[in-house]
């Protein structure tokens, strides 16, 4: 059987872990995205990539 410490205690614990955990995957996330937006940005800059032209009408 778990040793048992005082709830309160242990529930506060558990929040904060699992805010901190929460707040680590929103950063690996958001990281990702702008891993991707730079390196998209940086492999158009070497192929000197130009926008297709729109015909406005």
């Amino acid at each position: 059987m778990a040793s048992r410490r005082t709830a309160t205690t242990s529930l506060g614990e558990q929040l904060i872990r699992g805010r901190d955990r929460i707040e680590a995957k929103k950063n690996k996330f958001i990281d990702n995205i702008y891993g991707a937006l730079i390196r998209g940005r940086d492999r158009m800059e070497k192929t000197d990539y130009k926008l297709p032209e729109t015909k406005s009408e």
